[in-house]
């Protein structure tokens, strides 16, 4: 066993950042149901079950830290091995995050499906189908590898499933960068030349680059403290941060929808509660009627005199409804 620093320590480094995630996890879920998005409830469900999965994540990582720490303080040969319920307890903790980040993967292949439109239909075939076969890489040797765990007697043999730990970090760095990718390329190639739009297109360009930027960072470095240093809780200390960077980014993501309300912007987000699948930018525009290659600008008698209404469909040439009201 190596020395506490970079074993127990990092653990424990690794528990208190994933706490903090915890509690920004939690702050966006109750922002989320506070808002007044017309969301449909298998949908918010489906938020809630990610919050409880993040839950019970939290509360096994911090069993496991306490039972070392605290339980064992000072018991050296408690750290020779671990002993069943914590390591069922770490085994649960990974079934929920390659879960977790299989929902949250799911929901940015539809995403990135729906911005590719109809004027590009390669996209729309091989983007999402790329996406699911790189979180399926994710996902497998996640199960074999929580699988075997608790097999390990010690944890010096942790060394026996590098194999299913090297395939799913590559894989993850591979599929969290193809969507930050994908998105920021449709996003930018569905600019419309139309001020305000392009403005509402670069902030949707940040999230997305902030989508797959931090979850391949933190894989990314999962990837190398283990290659480097597979005998220490390095990685495990980056692997505990991992699954809260997913669901805070899909919910920072559906809560930046209400902040661009708040600024005379409708935005109804890909595959949430949107009949045809668009993704449509809705806003106002003093005396202006302009057409675009990207959409349509249509002027609304029902509003007051003198505004007109701009309806933008990323990547679909054709008149939409608007879906938000």
């Amino acid at each position: 066993m190596s020395d506490l620093n970079s074993t127990l320590g990092a653990a424990l480094l690794g528990c208190l950042a994933a706490a903090i995630f915890y509690g920004v996890t939690s702050v966006q879920t109750l922002i989320y149901f506070q808002g007044e998005l017309r969301d449909g409830w298998k949908f918010k469900s489906g938020i809630f079950a990610l919050w409880v999965l993040d839950t019970t994540h939290m509360a096994f990582t911090a069993h496991a830290i306490y039972y070392y720490l605290i339980v064992n303080f000072g018991n050296l040969v408690a750290l020779e091995a671990p002993i069943w319920h914590v390591t069922s307890g770490m085994q649960i903790n990974i079934y929920i995050t390659i879960t977790s980040d299989l929902i949250v993967r799911g929901y940015f292949a539809r995403r990135v499906s729906i911005l590719c439109g109809r004027q590009r239909p390669f996209l729309k075939r091989s983007l999402p189908v790329l996406i699911a076969v790189l979180a399926v890489l994710v996902y497998i040797p996640g199960l074999g590898y929580a699988s075997r765990a608790l097999q390990l007697r010690t944890f010096e043999r942790i060394n026996e499933v590098s194999t299913y730990l090297y395939v799913s970090f590559v894989a993850t760095v591979a599929a969290d960068s193809t969507i930050a990718i994908s998105l920021c390329a449709l996003l930018f190639h569905s600019r419309t030349g139309i001020k305000k739009t392009d403005s509402i297109l670069r902030i949707l360009m940040a999230y997305s680059i902030n989508t797959g930027l931090l979850t391949s960072v933190a894989a990314l470095a999962c990837l190398i403290t283990y290659a480097l240093w597979p005998q220490k809780f390095i990685f495990i200390g980056f692997y505990f941060v991992l699954s809260k960077l997913y669901v805070n980014s899909l919910l920072a993501s559906l809560n930046a929808r209400s902040s661009l309300r708040e600024k005379n912007i409708s935005y109804s987000t890909p595959g949430i509660d949107v009949g045809p699948a668009l993704t449509t930018l809705h806003f106002s525009m003093q005396d202006r009627s302009l057409p675009s290659s990207y959409g349509t600008a249509t002027k609304d008698e029902s509003g007051p005199k003198g505004l007109n209404t701009c309806d933008v469909d990323q990547g679909q040439h054709h008149r939409s409804e608007d879906n938000t009201g």
